[in-house]
């Protein structure tokens, strides 16, 4: 069993992600008896007291952060990630886990599996890939619905959930790939994979070369 404060499980969510919030930890409960670890929300609906409640004396609910200085192309992207970049500089556990709140782990025991694994394969990352329908995003480093750090290994200060969705968004205007739209859409969209700097990509920038594991996810390909 995992040592006490040796996870930090994060979550970001708004309004309509509360249920789904409250169920993950019914869920790890369920899955996870008697694991330790800590459950740290950011309530990125609210800008200084939480609106989300959570009865839980191993959940910490705080603020989220204001949107509207923040890019308006893909201000979805950059709001997630500056709360992000928010919570993970209050882990104060050797391990955090980002985890979206609609990403349901149903295998059991998973804490304390997924814990010793990054400790048997001395692993800096483990995670999931993104869902297969979004092929202009990596799919050799693990995305931020699922993805467990070593913060020995990549320290918080050092993690940058940032995206660079304006700047991909002006690559694609640019004549060259307009052209390729138009007159060779196959060859268009084979030079697009893994190109879309979305959040988490600065990790990889920076951390590529790091132990890194990843397990392909159960996702429903229609959604």
């Amino acid at each position: 069993m995992a040592d006490p404060a040796e996870l930090t499980i994060l979550t970001v969510g708004i309004e309509k992600h509360y249920g789904y919030i409250r169920r993950q930890l019914q869920m790890i409960d369920a899955m996870c008896p008697g694991a330790a670890f800590r459950f740290l929300v950011v309530d990125n609906a609210a800008r200084e007291v939480p609106d989300l409640v959570i009865d839980d004396p191993r959940a910490e609910v705080i603020a989220g952060v204001d949107p509207e200085p923040l890019p308006v192309a893909g201000r979805g992207s950059y709001h997630h990630a500056a709360a992000l970049n928010l919570a993970i500089r209050k882990v104060e556990t050797r391990y955090a886990l980002v985890l979206d709140p609609d990403l349901f782990v149903i295998y059991r025991g998973w804490i304390d599996e997924c814990l010793d694994h990054m400790r048997r394969r001395d692993l800096a990352f483990f995670g999931v890939p993104w869902h297969p329908r979004w092929y202009r995003k990596w799919r050799d480093f693990p995305c931020v619905h699922f993805l467990l750090i070593d913060l020995a290994k990549a320290p918080a200060a050092e993690l940058d959930f940032t995206p660079a969705v304006v700047e991909d968004r002006e690559k694609d205007e640019r004549p060259l790939a307009q052209w390729l739209k138009k007159h060779a859409s196959l060859l268009h969209a084979r030079l697009l994979i893994e190109t879309r700097r979305d959040t988490g990509w600065k990790l990889r920038e920076r951390f590529g070369g790091a132990r890194t594991d990843l397990i392909l996810p159960v996702v429903d390909l229609d959604a």
